[in-house]
């Protein structure tokens, strides 16, 4: 039974690494930001979907969340003005490109937003694909990177990663 007073939803099941680097995110001076998958066939929704869900839980206005996963080459300048346009009118804006190593429109959007949020899978994501992009994005524009999966167990490892 409730007496018609709003009870405050428990906070999301957000990963520790998500909430601090939501802290440090919402610090910035950023207007805009995209999240950047480092190694083509990785989907950022979940992180921007996480970080969206914190914004509910902290006394911080909502984002813009601008899904361009999937833009074709050409709708790149057309996504890159609706977040110029949303930005004009004070909106935060958080925009989920493919990775820049497979889009053009990434790379198009990439290069229109204040800054970059990397996301590297655990076990699929190599060092290749994310030096590529951080060279691609602008090392001086990466706020930083966020690891998704799950990590291998020590005895999954191979043998020249084992620690002793």
């Amino acid at each position: 039974m409730t007496d018609g007073t709003e009870v405050r939803k428990s906070a999301p099941l957000v990963p520790r690494e998500l909430r601090l680097m939501w802290v440090s995110l919402m610090r910035g001076t950023w207007n805009s930001i995209a999240i950047v998958p480092v190694f083509p066939g990785h989907s950022c929704r979940p992180v921007a979907a996480a970080l969206s869900d914190l914004t509910r839980f902290h006394d911080v206005a909502p984002f813009l969340v601008l899904d361009a996963e999937g833009a074709e080459a050409g709708e790149g300048e057309r996504l890159a003005q609706e977040l110029r346009v949303s930005v004009q009118k004070g909106l935060r804006v958080v925009v989920v490109v493919e990775s820049v190593l497979q889009s053009l429109a990434a790379i198009r959007l990439a290069l229109a937003v204040d800054a970059v949020l990397l996301v590297v899978r655990l076990g699929q994501s190599d060092f290749a694909s994310t030096q590529s992009t951080v060279e691609i994005v602008g090392r001086d524009r990466v706020l930083g990177c966020v690891t998704i999966g799950s990590r291998p167990s020590q005895a999954n490892r191979e043998p020249h990663q084992r620690q002793s």
